[in-house]
C-alpha cells in the first residue's frame, strides 16, 4: 500500500489518494466496533457519577448510537470515491507510462543502433589505415611516371602534389555536402587496396542482427594530362571493380571522376561512353557514376546530382 500521498504528479496523486480513501472506508467499521464507547457500564454505577460525568457519558453513548447509522454510508462513500480516483489516476498514469516506455525504448533502440554503427565504423577503421601524405604523393609520382615515362622529375613532383591536393579538395567538398550522412575518409588503405575517398554511412540503418543495411560509397579520382581514351577508362574501371571486391562490406554504386588538366584538349565524352559499353557491362556503366570533367570545372561539380542522395 502506498504509505504517503504523491504530490509531484497529478495522476500519482489521484492513485495514492484513492488507495487512502479505500483504506479509510475499510477501516472505519473496524475502528468503530473496536471502541466500546463505555456501553458496558451498569446503570447503577452511572448514577454514582457526577452530573458532569453523566452528561459526558450520555453524549458519548448518543454519539455512538447516531454514528452506527452513518458508518456504513461513510464507508461506502469513501470506498466509492477512492475507487473512482484510483481508476481515473491509474488509467491516465498507465497511458502516460506507456508513452514514457515508448520513448525509453526508442532511446534504447537508438543507442543500440549507434553502438552497432560505432562498432561497424571501428571495424572499417581497424581493417584499414590512413596513408601518410608522403606515401600518397610517392604513389602518385609512380602512377604519373607510368603514364608519362618522359616527364621530368620536377614536373612529376608538381603533378603528384596537385593530384594529392585535388583529392583533398574533392573530399572536403563531399564532407561539406554529406557530413550529416557520411564520414569521409581520404587516402585510406584497406586489405592492401588504396582508396582515394570512402564515404562510410552514418545513417544508422542497422538490422536487429547488427547487419549494416546502409551502403558505403567509394570515390576513385583520376587526374591526368594525357588524352583520355577507351583503354585508360577501362583500366580504371577494372581497378574500381577490384576495390569493390576487396572492400570489407557492401557499397553502393561507386563514383569515378576523370579530371583532365588541359581543358582545351579535344575530348568526345559520348564516344568514350559508347566504346566502353561495348567492352563492359552496359548495366554496370549505367549504374556507376562516371564523371568526366576538367581541372577548371572541378569546383562546379554537383555531387547531389551525381550521387542522387
Amino acid at each position: 500500500m502506498i504509505d504517503k500521498i504523491e504530490y509531484g504528479d497529478f495522476n500519482k496523486f489521484l492513485v495514492s489518494t484513492g488507495y487512502l480513501l479505500i483504506a479509510v472506508g475499510l477501516l472505519l467499521p473496524y475502528f468503530y466496533l473496536k471502541e466500546n464507547f463505555d456501553l458496558q457500564i451498569e446503570q447503577e454505577k452511572i448514577k454514582g457519577f457526577t452530573i458532569t460525568a453523566q452528561k459526558i457519558l450520555n453524549a458519548k453513548q448518543s454519539f455512538a448510537l447516531n454514528l452506527i447509522n452513518v458508518i456504513p454510508y461513510l464507508s461506502i462513500f469513501s470506498i466509492s470515491i477512492g475507487t473512482v480516483f484510483l481508476s481515473i489516476g491509474g488509467y491516465k498514469w498507465k497511458n502516460k507510462q506507456n508513452i514514457e516506455d515508448e520513448k525509453i525504448n526508442e532511446e534504447i533502440s537508438k543507442l543500440k543502433k549507434e553502438n552497432r554503427k560505432a562498432d561497424y565504423d571501428f571495424d572499417i577503421l581497424k581493417k584499414g589505415e590512413k596513408i601518410p601524405q608522403e606515401e600518397v604523393i610517392k604513389n602518385k609520382e609512380i602512377e604519373i611516371e607510368i603514364e608519362q615515362p618522359n616527364i621530368s622529375s620536377i614536373e612529376k613532383t608538381v603533378s603528384a602534389q596537385s593530384y594529392y591536393l585535388l583529392e583533398n579538395l574533392i573530399s572536403e567538398k563531399l564532407r561539406k555536402e554529406y557530413s550529416n550522412k557520411y564520414n569521409v575518409l581520404t587516402n585510406y588503405k584497406i586489405n592492401n587496396q588504396e582508396y582515394d575517398v570512402i564515404l562510410t554511412s552514418i545513417d544508422n540503418n542497422i538490422s536487429k542482427t547488427g547487419l549494416n543495411l546502409s551502403k558505403d560509397i567509394i570515390v576513385e579520382i583520376k587526374y591526368t594530362s594525357r588524352q583520355i581514351n577507351k583503354r585508360y577508362v577501362l583500366d580504371t574501371l577494372t581497378r574500381v571493380a577490384e576495390l569493390i571486391k576487396r572492400y570489407p562490406t557492401a557499397i553502393t554504386n561507386p563514383v569515378i571522376i576523370f579530371v583532365r588538366t588541359n581543358s582545351e584538349q579535344s575530348f568526345d565524352e559520348n564516344k568514350i561512353r559508347k566504346e566502353i559499353i561495348e567492352e563492359w557491362s552496359e548495366k554496370t556503366i549505367r549504374k556507376w557514376n562516371i564523371v568526366f570533367t576538367t581541372l577548371k570545372d572541378i569546383s562546379d561539380l554537383e555531387f547531389k546530382t551525381i550521387l542522387n542522395i
